[in-house]
């Protein structure tokens, strides 16, 4: 089996997307996602099922046999057997928690891959101050700064960037949150200032003495609301 043998490019990429993501997903969830990465879905997922190698099935689901699925993501992984932050996906935690450890994750993650603004948003929040914090709680304070919660926090799940786990509490893994926070922390590294989020006493601290307490109020409203 070869991913080069789908007579077009768009088909391609459809294929790797839905084996290592989408099997088991919302046909119409998946189609909005990959329209997002620049991907032609409607006639994507239709010239895989012509070609037999996805079907529809329950509730709009996305389904292919386990073999084919297997086969497939083996072409992803021989992208690069023993470098996994060359290869295009990523879907095993074993291998992306490996590409985090190796510190490649800036090759991988950047919040501007995320399909949608209200995702990065949600992102960026969830990892600077809502990790261990209660999902419906989370939900209640960003949806009152104007995010789509509920869908934000699904599509985070559904990317494998957020679990929710114990009573209900929204969880990730420390690398993943390191690098999140360094991607906030990047916006201006000597500046906090005029950073998106602040989470740490020291640049908060920092904020005051510099007399920019103007500029953090409405994040630090945020903070205070999640303690």
């Amino acid at each position: 089996m070869s991913v080069d043998s789908l007579p077009y490019e768009n088909d391609k990429e459809m294929f790797k997307h839905v084996v290592c993501v989408f099997v088991g997903k919302d046909r119409v969830y998946t189609e909005r996602i990959l329209k997002a990465c620049g991907l032609r879905t409607l006639q994507g997922i239709t010239n895989l099922i012509d070609m037999c190698l996805l079907t529809i099935e329950g509730k709009n689901q996305l389904q292919m046999h386990q073999l084919l699925q297997d086969k497939g993501r083996d072409v992803v992984r021989q992208e690069s057997p023993d470098k996994p932050w060359k290869r295009s996906l990523l879907w095993c935690h074993e291998d992306s928690f490996n590409v985090l450890e190796q510190n490649k994750a800036c090759k991988l993650m950047s919040v501007d891959s995320l399909p949608y603004e209200n995702d990065k948003e949600m992102f960026k929040h969830v990892v600077c101050v809502f990790v261990g914090k209660d999902r419906v709680y989370t939900e209640r304070i960003l949806k009152a700064c104007g995010l789509r919660t509920l869908q934000g926090i699904t599509n985070l799940i559904d990317m494998c960037l957020l679990t929710i786990e114990g009573k209900n509490q929204l969880q990730m893994h420390q690398l993943l949150q390191d690098k999140g926070r360094d991607v906030v922390r990047q916006e201006s590294p000597d500046k906090p200032w005029k950073r998106s989020l602040l989470w740490c006493h020291e640049d908060s601290f920092n904020v005051l003495e510099q007399n920019k307490v103007p500029i953090l109020k409405e994040r630090m409203e945020i903070c205070e609301l999640a303690q």
